[in-house]
């Protein structure tokens, strides 16, 4: 049985796959493919079912072109946004669609 700071991160984590994945128009086995998991892995990650270990942490890093801070960062904003007093699912998704587009024009 996972603890609720798991449960959290999981959550957190997988929205953060999830909303990458859909503003990268990618599939879930898209997804799969980049990160060396399973589509089943994918959906189970996205869903909070399952977490994420660093190997397919530094995989989505890297191929994000994300700094671990950075990512960091985001994952600490949207675990309030998600767990405070009001869900706002439009500032978890700006907040992702940032990090994703300055690490875009970090690499440029």
């Amino acid at each position: 049985m996972q603890s609720m700071e798991e449960f959290k991160r999981n959550v957190t984590i997988g929205q953060i796959f999830r909303i990458t994945r859909i503003v990268n128009d990618y599939k879930m086995s898209d997804l799969a493919v980049f990160l060396g998991i399973s589509k089943s892995a994918v959906s189970l990650i996205e869903n909070a079912r399952r977490g994420v270990n660093e190997k397919v942490l530094n995989k989505y890093l890297e191929h994000f072109g994300v700094e671990r801070q950075a990512f960091d960062q985001v994952e600490r904003e949207v675990t309030e946004i998600l767990f405070g007093k009001e869900v706002d699912m439009m500032k978890v998704s700006f907040l992702v669609v940032r990090m994703l587009t300055e690490a875009k024009e970090r690499a440029t």
